[in-house]
């Protein structure tokens, strides 16, 4: 599948910041926050709020169906080409759209209402592919929260995105990984519960296989819902009596 999407970090800042914040916070020495901050990074719940410091500042050009998507993310700042400015300057070319994906008799048709300034009209018939560049600022915490809900998302332009991103911070090791990995201690703990589960319905198999079955007289052949010491019937010993 074809689609388009380019993202590029500008300008990065607050890491040293963030880094005195958390020397406060543990009175220690700024030159080992690195690794605490590494330490704390995973763990949200506010252990992890030194990220919301750490800011960076990107250029995106994408599609507006996925800037639909992107504004999810509402702890951010965007700045974007605005179509109400800008939409009637230019007359518009297959480039404007993703993958220059349009049948050129609805360019045409769209130049034609840029020429009679319809932008009513002009923003209603606008495709979903007119590809719209944003200057978009967000902090490491809201980036952090951005990979770990769209890294397995079904538009793919989300997996390029992260990937694209992950490659120019300054810290990605404070960051998820674009692939989703599940650590061993999960994995294992995983296992036991479904081992549990199995042996739980064993379990409640065997008891209900026990509660199925009666006690019987091998003399008379008389039955009971529990064990008796003895038949009350032909009055023989408890030793006759046996599970059938």
């Amino acid at each position: 599948m074809r689609f388009e999407i380019t993202a590029d970090v500008i300008e990065e800042a607050g890491h040293s910041s963030a880094m005195l914040g958390i020397s406060f916070n543990k009175d220690q020495d700024i030159n080992n926050m690195p690794k605490v901050a590494l330490r704390l990074a995973p763990h949200d719940g506010g252990h992890n709020k030194f990220l919301e410091q750490i800011i960076i500042w990107m250029v995106v050009r994408a599609p507006r169906y996925w800037w639909q998507e992107a504004d999810t993310f509402r702890l951010s700042s965007k700045s974007s080409q605005s179509t109400m400015h800008t939409i009637l300057k230019n007359t518009l070319v297959p480039a404007n759209f993703e993958c220059n994906d349009v049948q050129w008799v609805n360019v045409e048709y769209l130049n034609s209402l840029i020429e009679q300034q319809e932008l009513v009209i002009l923003k209603r018939k606008l495709p979903e592919g007119f590809m719209q560049k944003r200057m978009w600022m967000m902090s490491y915490k809201t980036l952090r929260n951005l990979i770990l809900q769209r890294r397995s998302h079904r538009l793919p332009h989300w997996k390029k995105f992260i990937s694209d991103i992950l490659s120019q911070v300054k810290n990605p090791e404070l960051l998820p990984e674009l692939s989703e990995k599940i650590g061993p201690s999960l994995a294992t703990n995983q296992a036991k519960k479904r081992q549990g589960a199995v042996q739980n319905t064993d379990n409640q198999h065997t008891q209900e296989a026990i509660s199925a079955c009666k006690w019987k007289c091998e003399r008379c052949g008389a039955t009971f819902d529990e064990y008796v010491n003895g038949c009350p019937k032909c009055e023989v010993g408890a030793d006759t009596a046996s599970v059938r």
